[in-house]
């Protein structure tokens, strides 16, 4: 649009319907403009009427994350505010396969799976090991998109973690492993609801997870302190979201506490 970067959202609106012709406007992380409490849709409404007053000749477009959705769908509706939801499904098993393959071949590498079969094959001929070896490696990758839930970033993040090299510089597969939550069972019912307002706002502010939790901002902290050093979560800028590592983890154990619907996120 020939804008400075610091240009304001209604600077970009004036702008893209002076175009003379169709525009769009893209909101990623759109999820930032609301907050699941009380008048936390004030921001919306704010953004909102903006975007109203600037629609004639400009499509806009916003990018939520699930777990925002359904509480700007249980306050507000969906609709008329938009015209259209799209929804983006969970990838499917060969997807994800495909993905990861991909992603070994485009470093040249092909990991072995024989360190996860059961019973070593000795008398077998060569056919004989192939098979065993393709039909383990079938049962991993579907092991592994189960455990992702048809995310492929936590896929990848998964599939990266599973992965180690011998003295022979040789690229295999550990057998599969993943978090263990019994220190997140560990936490008060107070500070799993300061996780359930991290992973609805990522990624997170402070002062928006304070009002969130209703918990002390000096709590609040500790917890952010303990969870970052523990690989919970990470820092993005002066933000925080759930690592990837621990992304299913926390939303399974969230949904056994009946804090979280079941959902799947995609995008950063």
């Amino acid at each position: 649009m020939g804008l400075d970067p610091a240009a304001s959202i209604q600077d970009c609106a004036v702008a893209a319907e002076s175009r003379g012709d169709d525009s769009a406007i893209l909101i990623d992380h759109a999820n930032r403009l609301v907050l699941p409490v009380m008048g936390g849709l004030d921001g919306f409404d704010k953004f909102a009427g903006i975007a109203r007053r600037h629609s004639e000749r400009t499509t806009w477009i916003l990018v939520f994350n699930e777990v925002i959705w359904q509480f700007f769908e249980r306050s507000r509706g969906a609709y008329p505010v938009f015209d259209e939801v799209v929804r983006i499904e969970p990838w499917r098993e060969e997807e994800i396969i495909a993905l990861l393959r991909a992603r070994s071949a485009q470093v040249h590498m092909e990991p072995s799976f024989e360190a996860v079969i059961d019973r070593p094959i000795r008398d077998g001929d060569s056919i004989d090991r192939e098979e065993a070896v393709s039909r383990v490696a079938r049962g991993y990758f579907r092991m592994l998109w189960d455990y992702a839930d048809g995310n492929p970033g936590v896929a990848l993040d998964v599939w990266r973690r599973q992965l180690g090299a011998g003295l022979d510089g040789k690229v295999f597969v550990r057998p599969f492993q993943v978090p263990d939550v019994r220190e997140l069972e560990r936490l008060s019912d107070e500070d799993v609801f300061v996780v359930r307002a991290i992973i609805q706002l990522e990624p997170a502010a402070v002062d928006d997870v304070v009002k969130a939790s209703t918990r002390s901002q000096g709590r609040v902290l500790d917890l952010l302190r303990y969870g970052t050093a523990r690989g919970w979560f990470e820092p993005v800028g002066d933000r925080y979201r759930v690592s990837w590592n621990w992304y299913r983890p926390v939303t399974r154990f969230l949904q056994r506490r009946h804090l979280l619907a079941s959902f799947h996120r995609f995008g950063g």
